[in-house]
């Protein structure tokens, strides 16, 4: 993000959890702001996607984009084992 006003950011996140493009968004520290896990079915989708969401938006200093080329492993499971020990 380019200015750190809270609503900026509001406003940019409302406009990716909108985005059904998007599965998944996180606000995060570091080198960036926000990571989205976005699904598209090629790459002239994603290109309207970042039109839409986020060119769209005046407050958007860069973005990096990673292409995901094969999967090997996928899990969101949580051991309640784990969770009950802590």
């Amino acid at each position: 993000m380019e200015r750190d006003k809270k609503s900026l950011y509001q406003r940019f996140l409302t406009s990716a959890v909108n985005a059904p493009e998007v599965k998944q968004c996180y606000q995060v520290t570091g080198e960036c702001d926000f990571v989205l896990i976005v699904t598209v079915a090629d790459l002239d989708e994603y290109e309207r996607f970042c039109d839409r969401v986020l060119y769209a938006g005046d407050n958007m200093r860069k973005f990096r984009t990673l292409l995901s080329r094969k999967r090997h492993k996928f899990d969101t499971s949580v051991s309640m084992e784990s969770l009950l020990s802590t």
